[in-house]
């Protein structure tokens, strides 16, 4: 009896073992259908870029159409924009600044459906006027066209260049003051920093912490940023200034800004990590606990060192247009309010510095 039983499993297997090679074949296809080689779309080409999955974690809490943000409340707003609204993108750590005040200076906003190959789907305007992606992708959405205003901070040698072959002119306006910053594991025993021994790190004349610290030894791991990102422009131009820096390992090289922070909190859960970043965005974005910010030449990154300029790395960020969107009229509202006494609130009670002490 059981062996008819088993010859009878069989027989059925036998005869659906078609139907199931026809299935998998049907899925592998549509699988790369789906994942491989994605055609553009209507969706694709109407959203703005996306940022990296590493920083999208410190992005969606900001994200003003999202309930119970982490956004300023900007009350009665002094400047309102219900028509041709400027299409703005920028920097991962100015995210909380610019889209506090688009989420509340745009009005009449109205939302839109996206029709795809596969799908259609409703999307509030918002989400495609007001963009957030890296660095480097917003100077490239602002050169090819694509947003009116960024919000970043300036300009790499390389990106000026390529603006110029495209005939563009970048027109920086300041908006706000911020610092650049280097953290270590707070298990890190040194606390400070000179410009000549950070420059001597990143060039790996100094690779041991017993070098700076005798109390320390261990080797130094010096994560970088890619070429473009706004941090590795900053540390290029400001902290380096034109000598050059040691050609990181591939461990050494982190792509996302968030991982940076993350990578330098828990490497190996060893104290030798050194990174580097923008202030705001380490402190408060990332919430990573266990790092400490180090001083360079002595001075602390506060905001009364960053506001006198007596913290070394202070700089400006800036709403960026070209020759082609500066005279754009709301564009140049929207950049006038910033400027304003109520934007300059904003981006102080964000957390960064303004460019002069608000009442």
């Amino acid at each position: 009896m059981k062996k008819s039983l088993d010859s009878r499993v069989r027989g059925i297997f036998l005869e659906l073992l078609p139907l199931l090679a026809v299935f998998l074949v049907c899925a592998v296809l549509l699988g790369g259908c789906l994942g491989m080689g994605t055609r553009r779309t209507e969706v694709a080409d109407a959203m703005p870029a996306a940022p990296r999955m590493e920083d999208t974690i410190y992005t969606w809490q900001y994200n003003p159409l999202m309930k119970n943000n982490r956004l300023v409340v900007i009350k009665s707003p002094t400047l309102t924009i219900d028509r041709k609204h400027p299409r703005v993108d920028g920097a991962t750590a100015l995210y909380p600044v610019y889209a506090a005040a688009c989420g509340t200076i745009y009005t009449n906003v109205p939302e839109r459906v996206f029709r795809s190959t596969w799908s259609s789907q409703r999307v509030h305007g918002l989400e495609k006027l007001v963009g957030v992606s890296t660095t480097p992708r917003a100077y490239e959405q602002l050169m090819r066209g694509k947003v009116d205003v960024i919000f970043c901070a300036q300009p790499s040698p390389a990106q000026i260049a390529e603006a110029k072959e495209r005939g563009i002119e970048f027109r920086l306006t300041p908006i706000g003051r911020e610092a650049f910053v280097f953290f270590v594991n707070e298990a890190n025993l040194v606390d400070g920093l000179t410009t000549a021994q950070i420059r001597a790190i990143y060039k790996k004349e100094i690779v041991n912490w017993s070098e700076v610290d005798g109390r320390l030894e261990a080797a130094i791991l010096p994560f970088q940023r890619p070429k473009n990102s706004g941090s590795q422009t900053a540390m290029e131009m400001q902290v380096m200034r034109g000598e050059p820096m040691a050609m990181p390992l591939k461990e050494e090289q982190i792509r996302g800004m968030g991982g940076i922070v993350v990578q330098t909190a828990a490497y190996r859960n060893a104290p030798n990590a050194i990174g580097y970043s923008f202030r705001f965005f380490v402190t408060t974005m990332t919430g990573v606990k266990n790092i400490k910010l180090l001083k360079i030449d002595g001075v602390a990154p506060t905001p009364g060192t960053i506001r006198d300029g007596t913290y070394p790395y202070s700089n400006n960020f800036y709403a960026i247009t070209t020759n082609r969107t500066a005279n754009n009229p709301h564009v140049q509202e929207l950049i006038a309010w910033f400027l304003s006494e109520q934007g300059q609130a904003l981006i102080e009670a964000t957390g960064y510095v303004p460019l002069a002490k608000t009442p």
